[in-house]
């Protein structure tokens, strides 16, 4: 009996080891490989970016600071659109430097925006007397003014003031601001909080 008792034991051990390999190799060894798969990519991911060499990384450097100098730029240059004590004060030290007499300057402050309020658009309109070479002057010093300045109307006229030719001019011109997008503050490092 002592041997049936063996046998029988023998072959539920049997029985229950070939059951363990077969869940084995239905279940765990399926995980295993998909395992050795993710870990494979997952070197083969490191390596391709591990082979970004420091000319690249120089190469985004030199770009951020682009970037940052150029919205840097674009951000003073708007500043005039949004400070009209600012954009009064150019007006009036160009006149006085071309010899210009400003008669009325009015700024209005339209804050019209477009494009997703990404352009404020602020309106402003001159008028002025002085000889037309002065005049001139004055245009061309004002389209070199440190700002998006545009001109929308400009009506010359010609008069006379103790027998001296001279011209008024009526100027209306537009100053912008642009509203640099999330991306490019995110370059600068700057947050909407900050601005």
């Amino acid at each position: 009996m002592r041997v049936l008792i063996d046998r029988e034991f023998v072959v539920h051990a049997v029985i229950a080891l070939a059951v363990c390999i077969g869940a084995w190799m239905f279940v765990v060894d399926p995980k295993v490989q998909q395992l050795h798969d993710v870990e494979a990519m997952i070197e083969q991911r490191r390596a391709r970016f591990s082979a970004m060499n420091d000319a690249v990384i120089e190469q985004l450097a030199i770009q951020a600071a682009t970037i940052r100098a150029r919205s840097d730029e674009i951000e003073s240059r708007g500043r005039l659109a949004a400070d009209t004590a600012l954009m009064y004060g150019l007006i009036m030290r160009l006149a006085d430097e071309h010899g210009v007499q400003v008669q009325t300057l009015r700024p209005q402050v339209e804050s019209k925006s477009r494009l997703d309020q990404r352009i404020v658009v602020t309106r402003i309109d001159v008028t002025m007397k002085g000889s037309f070479e002065k005049i001139a002057s004055f245009l061309g010093a004002l389209d070199g003014a440190p700002g998006y300045l545009r001109p929308s109307s400009l009506h010359i006229t010609p008069t006379q003031q103790d027998g001296r030719p001279l011209v008024g001019v009526r100027l209306g011109c537009e100053a912008l601001s642009f509203a640099l997008p999330e991306a490019v503050a995110g370059v600068r490092g700057v947050s909407d909080d900050d601005a």
